[in-house]
C-alpha cells in the first residue's frame, strides 16, 4: 500500500551530483515519529562503539582514542550521505589489520598515528573518486569465493593476533602471527594467568550473553565486567588500557582538525587501494544484508561517496580508516533505528560519553578487549567457512583461489593477499566469461518464429545460415568464437547473416575480427548480412570500413522486436540467391 510519507531514503544531494528539491528534502530531515526509536538505537550503537572502537585501535597498534572517534566523527558523515539508509560506517576488523601491516611497516621514524591519519585520508580520497565516477559496480567483479577468503583471513589474524593480550604473554621472536603464537603457546609457563582467567570468563560472558534478547548488549556486558573484576580484585598484574594511552576528558576529548603527513602518501597508496576495495566490499555486503527500511534501492556508488567523505574527514579529524561495518549496521538495525539519523545520534552521544566519562575507559582490560575480538573473529571465522563448504558445490576454481587469498592472508599480509584475491577473481572471470563464448546458428521455424541449433560443419552453396554469439562477447571471446564457425572457404554460393542483436565492439580486436570475417567470407564467394546491428553503432562501422565492405544495403538495423531483422535478412539472402549467375557473389 502507497504511503503519503516521504521516502526516508532521500538525501540533500541528488543522485547526479545536484542539489536535492524541496521534496527531496523533506525525506531526509528527522521524523519526531522516529526521534525515540533512533535515539536508543543512537545510544546502543555508541555504547558498542566503546568497546569495538578501542578493540580496533589495539589491532591497528594506535591509541585506543583513535579508535573511539571512528565512532562518532565518521559514523555522523556516513549516516548523512549513505544510500543504505542504517549504513554504520566507522572502524572494521579487516581495515584495523590493513592499517597495522602498512603504517608498521613505515618504519620507527614514523608516528604510527600520523601515518594512520594519512592512510585515512588516501583511503577516502580513492572511494570518493570510485562514488564520483559511479564506480560501484566495479566491486562485484571480485568473486564471492574470494570476499569470503578474504574476510577468513582477518578473522583467522585477529584470533592470532589478540592471543598475546588474552594471556598476558608476548613472543619476542620475528615472523608472522602463526609463528608468534605457536611461540606464545611453547610459553605457557610465562603466561600471566590472572590475564588469562579474566579473559577467557570474558569469553564465557560473551558467548553466553550473545544467547539470549540481550545479544547486542554483550560487548557492554563483558567490558563492564571484567573491568569491574580487575578494580575490585585489585589484579595489578593485568594490563589495562592506561599502561598504554591516555584518554582525555571534558573539552579536550572533542576531535579537533589535524593536517595529515602528505610526505607519506607516496609510501601508502597501496594500502590505499587495499582498503578502499575491502571498505566497499564491506559495505556491498552490508547494503544486500540490510536494505532500506522504505524498501527504495540502496546505491552501492553513492554508499562508495559517503564513505569516501567519511574518511576524508576523518584523516582531518583523527580517526582510523573506516568503512561500512557489517556487526555495527547490525546492532543499529536490531536496537529498532527507523532512519539515518540513529547513526547521527550514536556519534553525537559517544563524543558526550567520551567528554563526560572518558578516564573510565583507562580502566578496561586489555584481556577483555581481546576477548571482544576473539569472540568477533571466531564467529565471523565460523560463518565464512560455512560459506566455503557451499561453494565447494559450485565452483573448485573460485574455491581454490579462496584457500590461496586466505594463506597469503595469514602468512604473509592481509593487503597482499586483498591485490592476489582481486588478481585471481579478475583472471577467473575473464577465462570463464570467454570460456562460455559459444557460435550457434538460428533456425527458421515458419512464418516468422526461430529456435537456437547447433551450426553447421560447413556452409552449403545455396544454403542460407545465420549465426551468432551465444554467451559473453568480447575480446578474449573471439578466438575461441573463430574455431567454432562451420568451413566455408571450400564451397562458394551460401549466403551467412551473422546475427549480432547486442553486440558491440568495445576493442580493436573486435573490430579488427568482424572485418576480416567479412572479407574472407566474400572472398569465398559468400554473401554476408548483418542483421540486429546496433545503430549507435552504424558511425564505427562506417569508419573502420566494416559499412563499406558489407555493403550499406546488407545491414538491418536493430528491429524492436527479436527476430524480425534476420526474418528481413534471409529476405535479402533469398534475393541474392535468385540473382545470382555463375562466379557471381
Amino acid at each position: 500500500m502507497a504511503s503519503d510519507e516521504p521516502a526516508e531514503g532521500a538525501v540533500p544531494v541528488s543522485e547526479h551530483g545536484g542539489g536535492g528539491r524541496p521534496g527531496r528534502l523533506a525525506g531526509f530531515w528527522p521524523r519526531p515519529k522516529d526521534l525515540g526509536r533512533d535515539l536508543g538505537a543512537g545510544l546502543t550503537v555508541g555504547l558498542v562503539s566503546v568497546a569495538e572502537g578501542m578493540a580496533y585501535a589495539l589491532v591497528a597498534g594506535v591509541d585506543p582514542i583513535y579508535g573511539l572517534y571512528a565512532g562518532s566523527i565518521t559514523v555522523i558523515v556516513g549516516s548523512l550521505f549513505a544510500s543504505t539508509t542504517l549504513l554504520m560506517v566507522t572502524a572494521t576488523n579487516a581495515l584495523a589489520l590493513v592499517t597495522a601491516d602498512k603504517v608498521g611497516a613505515l618504519g620507527g621514524d614514523v608516528d604510527p598515528a600520523t601515518g594512520m591519519f594519512t592512510l585515512t585520508l588516501l583511503v577516502g580520497v580513492v572511494m570518493t573518486i570510485l562514488g564520483v565516477l559511479r564506480l560501484g559496480s566495479l566491486i562485484r567483479f571480485v568473486s564471492k569465493e574470494v570476499s569470503t577468503g578474504l574476510v577468513a583471513a582477518v578473522a583467522l589474524l585477529i584470533l592470532l593476533g589478540q592471543y598475546k593480550d588474552l594471556v598476558g604473554y608476548s613472543s619476542e621472536i620475528d615472523g608472522n602471527k602463526v609463528r608468534k603464537a605457536i611461540d606464545i603457546t611453547a610459553h605457557i609457563g610465562s603466561w600471566n594467568w590472572p590475564t588469562v582467567g579474566v579473559g577467557v570468563g570474558c569469553i564465557v560472558v560473551l558467548v553466553l550473553i550473545k544467547q539470549t534478547s540481550l545479544r547486542s548488549y554483550a560487548d557492554i556486558v563483558a567490558l563492564v565486567a571484567g573491568t569491574a573484576v580487575v578494580a575490585l580484585f585489585h589484579l595489578d598484574s593485568i594490563e589495562t588500557v592506561k599502561q598504554i594511552a591516555t584518554i582525555p576528558t571534558g573539552l579536550s576529548s572533542i576531535p579537533t582538525p589535524h593536517l595529515p603527513d602528505l610526505s607519506l602518501v607516496p609510501a601508502l597508496i597501496p594500502a590505499a587501494i587495499a582498503a578502499a576495495i575491502v571498505g566497499l566490499s564491506e559495505a556491498a555486503t552490508v547494503g544486500s544484508a540490510y536494505p532500506n527500511p522504505d524498501g527504495s534501492p540502496s546505491d552501492t556508488s553513492r554508499d562508495f561517496l559517503a564513505q569516501g567523505l567519511a574518511n576524508v574527514t576523518g584523516g582531518i579529524f583523527r580517526t582510523m580508516v573506516v568503512g561500512g561495518s557489517l556487526s555495527r549496521t547490525g546492532v543499529n538495525v536490531s536496537a529498532g533505528a527507523r532512519s539515518r539519523w540513529s547513526g547521527v545520534y550514536a556519534g553525537v552521544l559517544l563524543i558526550i560519553l567520551i567528554a563526560v566519562a572518558g578516564k573510565l575507559a583507562e580502566l578496561i582490560p586489555l584481556c577483555t578487549l581481546a576477548a571482544i575480538l576473539i569472540v568477533i573473529g571466531f564467529e565471523t571465522l565460523i560463518k565464512e567457512i560455512r560459506h566455503l563448504i557451499e561453494a565447494r558445490f559450485v565452483s573448485w576454481p573460485h574455491l581454490v583461489a579462496a584457500a590461496i587469498t586466505i594463506v597469503v592472508g595469514v602468512f604473509s599480509e592481509i593487503t597482499t593477499a586483498i591485490f592476489t584475491g582481486v588478481a585471481l577473481s579478475l583472471i577467473l572471470f575473464t577465462l570463464t566469461m570467454s570460456d562460455r563464448a559459444k557460435v550457434v546458428a538460428w533456425q527458421q521455424v515458419p512464418p516468422d518464429r526461430w529456435r537456437q541449433v547447433e551450426p553447421p560443419k560447413s556452409l552449403e552453396p545455396g544454403s542460407t545460415t545465420v549465426l551468432a554469439v551465444s554467451g559473453s562477447a568480447y575480446f578474449a571471446s573471439v578466438y575461441r568464437a573463430s574455431h567454432a564457425l562451420p568451413e566455408f572457404h571450400d564451397a562458394p554460393g551460401a549466403a551467412v547473416i551473422l546475427q549480432i542483436r547486442g553486440r558491440r565492439l568495445y576493442s580493436l580486436t573486435g573490430v579488427d575480427y568482424l572485418a576480416d570475417l567479412i572479407k574472407d567470407l566474400r572472398k569465398s564467394g559468400h554473401l554476408v548480412v548483418l542483421a540486429d546491428a546496433e545503430p549507435d553503432q552504424r558511425s564505427l562501422f562506417s569508419k573502420t570500413g566494416i559499412l563499406t565492405e558489407v555493403g550499406e544495403q546488407n545491414v538491418v538495423w536493430r528491429k524492436d522486436i527479436i527476430g524480425e531483422a534476420a526474418t528481413e535478412a534471409v529476405a535479402i539472402a533469398d534475393r541474392w540467391h535468385a540473382a545470382q549467375g555463375p562466379g557471381s557473389v
